[in-house]
């Protein structure tokens, strides 16, 4: 199992473009990858858990969170999770 913890660097949060890639993104690899902030936890292979908990995380003031992957290409699917987070999901 691979985790790192991530912030929102996107102004405009985790609407429905940057969940969409998140998604996207996530199809590519074996691992199961999750998305968990304190006690909220969602599969990035699922839009409405994306999409309700970047909601979430917009109502708490966008605190840190944690990417947690588990399978044969977990290291690659965090890192690359990171990537697409830390680079403000491709909106410059």
């Amino acid at each position: 199992m691979r985790r790192r913890s991530v912030r929102l660097a996107n102004a405009t949060g985790m609407h429905a473009r940057p969940s969409h890639r998140i998604v996207r993104l996530a199809a590519r690899f074996e691992s199961t990858i999750e998305l968990v902030c304190e006690s909220r936890r969602c599969d990035t292979r699922h839009m409405l858990e994306v999409l309700a908990f970047g909601a979430w995380l917009a109502e708490h003031g966008s605190p840190p969170f944690e990417i947690v992957a588990d399978g044969p290409d977990e290291a690659a699917a965090v890192d690359a999770m990171v990537v697409l987070i830390e680079e403000r999901f491709g909106e410059g």
